[in-house]
């Protein structure tokens, strides 16, 4: 290897230095060219010809010690990366796996993995990638920000480690990226981090290679699976027998989807996982002997669910439960030649896209618990809700923890709003839009407890709260991660057979064999007794001094009168009121109407 001059088609040597270096360790030399021109004049031999032994003049010598050293550098980069390949964790296991497959491992790149992983098929995918799908755009989500964060940590710490490819990660990293997010994320995400970037790894990598992620993945994750739920986790609440039948009965008559009522039976009355419930087949149903036998998708243990009957006559009669043969028949009655699937409509939408199935969940279970108001949220008759000051109100506020740009944003809002700005005047001082200036407040009215906008100050019987209040309702913050958990959703049901069958006093030993848990321990994180018995009671107790006091206060008519003339003057006189705002009108005439209620 050394220094040499290349001739062009004319047959002159080429004003720039070129290098000669073997390719692959074998014999064969190729050229490269160098950045060093060439200057002077070429000193030649007898015979016309160049060799590095002659010495030409200054310019020519200057030039060529200039080509030397640039050659040399090049070697020392060369040499350095060859040592610090080496040195890198996998560099052992990747020659063995060149000299025994006869090719080296394709070392991937980082940044590269999001968009390769992208193009992977699901087994559920029928046409589509996973990249078209919700779970597909997360997964892409994650490995992209664990990509950016590989490389802040690179030119954050440049001498202590590198990470451009997938052999450039060691323990060190992992756990160093792992700290990160746990501090971030709740214990439910930080698993799915973990869970992804292990078997992403495990993919791309022969088996061969150690997987940096293992040690986090078998402490993490796989004890997960056995252990309890994390302390920052939140189980989905259990639906009381009433609210349940609330449900099955929104879900009849008040949605455009039929199947929904059915999945909602089948899911309440067999404690299944929504997937489970989704994909059953009637090769698992057994009418004749009262079972459901299936396996179940997530851990694949085999489970036996009993089948109740609805005939009062029977022995084995449920009122509540026997439901699920009531939906049975009558799904058999309405079942197409060659169906396999119970409810086909949920296994369709289920195969293309499983969190259209969850979302339909929650969506049911917001409308059908929450949108009639609680007769705590009635204001009794003559009282006056104490609301905050704006002094009081920009102190919550600035007290918040969130970014501090968004909490200057919201103290800005605020401060126009309490002064009398309109939406379009706020929307204009901050450069935002009227749409942002209503979210911004509806924020601060979750943050104080009490309405700003103006409307209905309650969501009475008359009044439709969107979507996206319901939904509030159905959630819970937690004290670590960015997402709000899930209280109600397809997942009570499953809740809500646990603590029926505890209630019916059968032994949580004998029901993880029905539900599908793997220990005793899982199946009593779902049940509660003493605290769902007392909570019930304490909430029932409320509920009837509060109406008792309502009714005290309604001005006393006379026996002749019936009961909804006494209700209808009552009402015309808070209308007439001159001394009640709207607001308290409003609330003391939906204590009313509760009262109207209950005394039927």
């Amino acid at each position: 290897m050394g220094l040499k001059l290349v001739k062009d088609n004319h047959g002159e040597y080429r004003r720039i230095w070129y290098a000669t270096m073997h390719v692959n360790g074998t014999t064969r030399l190729t050229s490269r060219r160098l950045k060093t021109p060439l200057r002077g004049k070429i000193p030649l031999d007898a015979n016309g010809r160049f060799s590095l032994n002659l010495t030409g003049d200054e310019a020519f010598e200057k030039s060529k010690a200039a080509a030397a050293a640039e050659w040399k550098a090049i070697l020392d980069t060369a040499r350095k990366m060859k040592a610090e390949e080496r040195n890198s964790p996998g560099y052992a296991e990747s020659e063995a796996f060149r000299k025994l497959m006869g090719r080296a491992i394709e070392n991937y790149r980082i940044e590269d993995i999001p968009e390769l992983n992208a193009d992977r098929k699901p087994e559920y995918a029928l046409t589509s990638g996973k990249r078209d799908c919700r779970y597909g755009r997360s997964v892409y989500k994650i490995l992209e920000h664990f990509a950016k964060w590989c490389a802040r940590y690179a030119k954050d710490k440049p001498r202590a480690q590198k990470c451009e490819k997938l052999t450039d990660i060691n323990q060190s990293v992992v756990s160093a990226y792992f700290r990160e997010i746990s501090k971030i994320q709740s214990r439910s995400t930080f698993l799915k981090y973990v869970f992804l970037l292990a078997s992403t790894y495990r993919y791309y990598m022969p088996r061969a290679v150690e997987n940096p992620f293992k040690k986090e993945y078998e402490e993490s994750y796989k004890k997960s699976l056995k252990a309890n739920v994390g302390v920052n986790s939140i189980v989905h609440e259990a639906p009381s027998e009433e609210q349940m039948r609330q449900i099955w009965k929104y879900a009849r008559s008040e949605t455009d989807k039929p199947y929904l009522y059915r999945l909602a039976v089948v899911a309440a009355c067999t404690g299944m996982r929504i997937g489970d419930c989704c994909n059953l087949t009637w090769d698992k149903v057994d009418l004749l002997n009262n079972r459901i036998v299936t396996k179940t998708a997530k851990t694949g243990k085999h489970i036996a669910v009993p089948i109740f009957d609805y005939a009062q006559s029977a022995d084995d009669y449920n009122e509540l439960l026997g439901e699920l043969r009531r939906e049975l028949e009558a799904a058999i009655a309405e079942r197409k030649d060659g169906e396999k699937y119970v409810i086909p409509e949920a296994a369709a939408i289920y195969r293309r896209d499983p969190s259209r199935i969850n979302k339909l969940g929650k969506m049911l279970f917001a409308r059908a618990l929450f949108s009639a108001p609680e007769p705590e949220d009635a204001v009794l008759v003559g009282e006056e809700p104490k609301k905050k000051s704006p002094a009081q109100i920009l102190r919550i506020i600035e007290a918040a923890n969130m970014k501090p740009e968004k909490k200057s944003r919201l103290m800005r809002t605020y401060e126009l709003f309490s002064h009398g700005k309109s939406y379009r005047q706020i929307a204009d001082a901050l450069g935002n839009c009227k749409g942002n200036v209503s979210e911004d407040l509806a924020i601060v009215e979750d943050m104080i407890g009490e309405r700003l906008r103006p409307g209905n100050p309650y969501m009475g019987a008359s009044a439709k709260p969107s979507l996206k209040t319901l939904l509030k309702k159905t959630r819970r913050e937690r004290k670590q991660g960015q997402r709000a958990g899930c209280l109600f959703g397809w997942h009570s049901c499953r809740v809500f057979f646990v603590v029926t069958a505890i209630n019916a006093g059968i032994k949580p030993d004998d029901l993880k064999y029905i539900v599908g848990h793997s220990t005793v321990r899982m199946v009593l994180h779902y049940y509660n007794p003493e605290e769902f018995a007392a909570a019930e009671k304490m909430r029932a107790q409320f509920r009837r001094n509060r109406m008792e006091l309502a009714a005290s206060k309604v001005p006393q008519q006379s026996n002749s009168l019936p009961m909804a003339d006494a209700l209808a003057d009552a009402k015309r006189a808070i209308l007439e009121s001159t001394t009640m705002t709207p607001e308290a009108k409003a609330k003391a005439v939906a204590a009313l109407i509760m009262l109207s209620s209950t005394s039927k």
